[in-house]
């Protein structure tokens, strides 16, 4: 079953500390289960993505487009990974960190 894992974000870097939302993306990346896909939506406008600069090989998807609330961006993004074959899709919060077997925990 195809697996994604959603980022969705506005302004992130007014909002956290980089360190937090570093130590977020790093821990999803580094999960024992591996056979997943990155859907990242920035519904600030902005084409900033929290990836930037990050190295990693995990197969990843950006979005830029404005929406005017949280909610309008989730359901998109969401979507989009349904939309894309996922059959699951795990939610992330750029200021919580995942214990690398989180994947596997929850299917």
């Amino acid at each position: 079953m195809k697996k994604g894992v959603i980022f969705f974000h506005s302004n992130i870097q007014n909002l956290y500390p980089k360190r937090w939302v570093d130590k977020c993306i790093n821990s999803t990346i580094l999960q024992k289960e591996r056979d997943f896909k990155i859907y990242e939506i920035n519904y600030g406008g902005d084409d900033y993505s929290v990836f930037d600069g990050i190295d990693h090989d995990q197969e990843r998807e950006f979005h830029s487009k404005k929406f005017s609330n949280h909610a309008e961006a989730m359901n998109f993004i969401i979507d989009r990974a349904f939309s894309d074959g996922c059959g699951v899709v795990f939610n992330t919060n750029l200021d919580d960190f995942y214990t690398s077997d989180r994947i596997e925990k929850q299917m």
